[in-house]
């Protein structure tokens, strides 16, 4: 997934993690494979088994000066995520999976239902189109 994350030219200002071992490996493989700094990653605990109130509260927090974010933690909250903000169905994001959103907001705390759309989705399984 990393190296599919370079093709597409993904460049996060930001990356916040969950620090529970898979997700944090995870994490910290894509920041290389993107040159994104290690050091720079966020590890928030707050990602850990976050629902959605909790993963708009962290998105509506970030700083302005960040215009792409990237994050990884854990369903069924990352999951629900998507499908608020989208207002999509997506019925999972597997393990490893990437849904790339489009926000249609000036600022994080514009984040809502419905306040963007689903640019690409992947994940390892994905066969090619």
């Amino acid at each position: 997934m990393a190296a599919r994350l370079v093709e597409k030219g993904v460049r996060p200002d930001v990356i916040l993690a969950s620090p529970a071992k898979r997700a944090a490996k995870t994490a910290s493989v894509v920041a290389k494979a993107i040159e994104f700094q290690k050091s720079a990653i966020i590890w928030d605990e707050r990602l850990y088994g976050a629902d959605v109130s909790t993963l708009a509260e962290i998105l509506w927090g970030l700083d302005e000066a960040y215009v792409h974010a990237m994050l990884f933690g854990h369903n069924p909250g990352f999951t629900d995520l998507c499908n608020w903000v989208t207002r999509s169905f997506v019925d999972n994001i597997p393990t490893c999976g990437v849904a790339i959103i489009q926000l249609n907001v000036d600022r994080w705390k514009d984040v809502g239902s419905g306040s963007g759309e689903i640019m690409d989705f992947d994940f390892p399984k994905r066969t090619a189109e």
